[in-house]
């Protein structure tokens, strides 16, 4: 079984899938790592990525390597991702048996992920300028707030 942590930038998704892959045994993968070279520079000199990207990364980048990774660990694995777009997420609940787990921080929890980061003011203008963009998930889910959160990271 696949457990997908999804949610807004900044969430706490890779934080708390490395915890959930240690306590499970299981492997964990950050989805960005299957980004273009490109993408993640730009990202991280504080642009943007395109819809047209966002498109292009899932069929070419996380589909692909999500196949991959369901053939390299057939007991399963932890991803983190935030799958802004729900057609993504129920594409991929139709191809790979899915545990999905909903990151939705409290506001307070969420700007102080973004601000810790360094030149935190830009993530934190990067995570509201999205925040918009953010589909509310169709698929079957639990939300992971932050009560639950203290619990898992026992």
């Amino acid at each position: 079984m696949i457990t997908i942590l999804f949610g807004e930038m900044g969430a706490g998704k890779n934080y708390l899938g490395a915890n959930l892959a240690a306590q499970l045994g299981m492997p964990f993968i950050d989805g960005d790592t299957w980004l273009a070279p490109h993408i993640i520079k730009r990202l991280n000199a504080g642009g943007f990525i395109t819809s047209d990207e966002i498109d292009h990364y899932y069929w070419t980048g996380l589909l692909p390597n999500m196949r991959a990774a369901h053939r390299s660990y057939p007991k399963g694995f932890v991803f983190a991702q935030a799958l802004y777009n729900d057609t993504y997420r129920r594409d991929l609940n139709k191809k790979f048996p899915i545990n999905w787990v909903w990151v939705k921080p409290t506001w307070g929890r969420h700007f102080k992920n973004l601000w810790s980061r360094p030149r935190g003011w830009r993530w934190l203008l990067h995570g509201l300028l999205t925040k918009p963009f953010f589909d509310t998930p169709t698929v079957p889910h639990v939300i992971l707030k932050n009560r639950m959160r203290n619990e898992l990271m026992q």
